[in-house]
């Protein structure tokens, strides 16, 4: 008997917020798209979940009026104070400048048996597509083929 009014008690006075779970959604600021697969941490604890496709997340063990540091590829990371049990996050991207890229395309060995049977093939198909008039077309080899 004692112990069962001693357990009442406790959870009588015990604070709101031990029961307290935090869930919210991850979005991109700039197009209001939920983020997927967005990581989300309690600053300085162990505790971490990700975003699922829409963007929703939820903390199991009490994030309240604790720091979430929230990041994602792509986007700039964030510090939210977990102030209510619903979290609006809005990210913005990271913007990426680079130097150009220069592609350059160099001429294969047609002897590679891969190379060589995608040559014969483009050849061959070009040779068809042209309508050559006696109905005969050579590949890359010499070969003679029938259209």
């Amino acid at each position: 008997m004692n112990t069962k009014l001693l357990i009442i008690l406790i959870l009588i006075f015990l604070p709101a917020n031990v029961f307290t779970q935090i869930s919210g959604v991850v979005i991109d600021k700039s197009s209001g798209y939920p983020i997927q697969y967005a990581n989300i941490r309690i600053e300085n604890d162990n505790v971490a979940t990700v975003s699922d496709i829409r963007g929703n997340f939820r903390f199991s063990q009490n994030a309240l009026n604790k720091t979430l540091v929230v990041s994602a590829i792509g986007f700039i990371s964030e510090r939210v104070d977990a102030d209510s049990s619903f979290i609006r996050i809005e990210l913005k991207t990271k913007v990426f400048i680079m130097d150009e890229a220069i592609v350059v395309a160099e001429k294969s060995n047609p002897q590679n048996s891969v190379d060589k049977h995608i040559t014969d093939s483009v050849s061959y198909r070009n040779c068809r597509q042209s309508g050559s008039g006696n109905g005969t077309c050579s590949d890359s080899l010499g070969q003679i083929r029938k259209n």
